[in-house]
């Protein structure tokens, strides 16, 4: 197990230096100034290379090598998706915390030993859900928060892109596909919007890419025991996408088009410089008026303060408060991820427990 001084830097390293990792996850830790980017893992010697002259800290050719290093604090996996479970449960084994990008996992079973081996080891875990910081969800949730919606009794939230997902994300087998990608994010938000437990998952799919194992299209329907809807609707194949949200309360209906900035501004290397046009702010209307909603800025870089004052207090995960991610809700996000694939496959709908 690493030791240090509860006010030394969080030493970090990001495992896997492709798009997240790269543009994602190492921008974002070297803006937090509670951690330092102690290394980055990755088995392309090329990349290594570019990483020890552009970043100027350790490399590693594997992830053995990483959870063997005593100075490492934390773990970042910016892995393909079969792996966030092994990886996770190791690098706490070995006494690392550990961020893993989304989703957490492919199967419950795998969510459940992870749950494990974080309250056995003691290490914090997190599951990377930056788009709870983005901005225009925030304004949703003060809206919410506000009254100014009601009861909601109907949630649509989309991802609509076109084009086939980058490298191993075209493989259905190592968790690729765009609803295990970017759905994972609409089922969290969904899920800390929905005022009860849910209740059943629908999921129709087309798979029209050809020599691909991946859904062209996804549109998945959750039920809440106090009977309001969610839909998740994703695709890879829509040239002109749907609003990001549309959620009808019962007084009244917001609308929002357009995507939270954050990503580019952070490619760009001013990630407060990100701001949505007025032409995309959201409209709530209350059937007397339509009103235009700002919308509020964006947080991501929040998100690793978060993790860094979790680790030195030893914050177990189970009792963070919304927005951090709570155990069981990442439980049930991969609950109705599994069920998804289990209602595609069988045309039926599953009922959770």
């Amino acid at each position: 197990m690493s030791q240090r001084e509860p006010a030394s830097p969080i030493r970090t390293v990001v495992v896997g230096y492709g798009y997240a990792g790269r543009h994602i996850h190492v921008p974002l830790v070297r803006l937090e100034p509670a951690l330092q980017l102690h290394g980055v893992c990755s088995g392309d010697p090329a990349k290594r290379d570019t990483i020890a002259s552009q970043l100027g800290c350790r490399t590693y050719a594997g992830f053995d090598e990483v959870i063997a290093d005593p100075a490492v604090d934390l773990v970042v996996l910016a892995t393909p998706n079969a792996l966030h479970a092994p990886q996770a449960i190791a690098a706490m084994s070995a006494g690392k915390h550990v961020v893993v990008d989304k989703p957490m996992c492919l199967t419950v079973a795998e969510a459940d030993q992870m749950i494990d081996a974080a309250r056995q080891t003691a290490r914090v875990l997190r599951v990377f859900h930056n788009r709870r910081l983005d901005g225009d969800f925030l304004t949703l949730r003060s809206l919410i928060d506000q009254g100014e919606l009601g009861r909601i009794r109907w949630m649509e939230l989309s991802w609509q892109k076109y084009g086939l997902p980058r490298t191993w994300r075209q493989v259905a087998s190592v968790g690729g596909g765009r609803l295990y990608d970017l759905g994972s994010h609409l089922i969290d938000q969904a899920l800390i919007l929905g005022a009860s437990p849910v209740k059943s998952v629908y999921c129709r799919q087309l798979r029209e890419f050809e020599g691909r194992d991946i859904e062209s299209h996804s549109m998945l329907t959750m039920v809440f025991a106090d009977g309001a809807t969610a839909i998740i609707d994703t695709t890879c194949a829509s040239r002109i996408p749907k609003p990001r949200y549309m959620l009808v309360g019962d007084k009244a209906t917001f609308v929002k088009h357009g995507v939270d900035h954050q990503e580019a501004a952070l490619a760009a290397g001013d990630i407060n410089a990100a701001a949505d046009d007025p032409s995309e702010y959201g409209q709530l209307d209350d059937g007397h008026a339509r009103r235009v909603i700002p919308t509020l800025p964006g947080r991501w870089r929040d998100y690793y303060r978060d993790v860094a004052a979790a680790i030195p207090a030893g914050i177990a995960l189970a009792s963070a408060p919304p927005p951090d991610c709570g155990l069981a809700l990442l439980r049930t996000q991969i609950a109705v991820l599994q069920a998804a694939g289990a209602s595609a496959r069988s045309g039926q709908t599953v009922e959770l427990d």
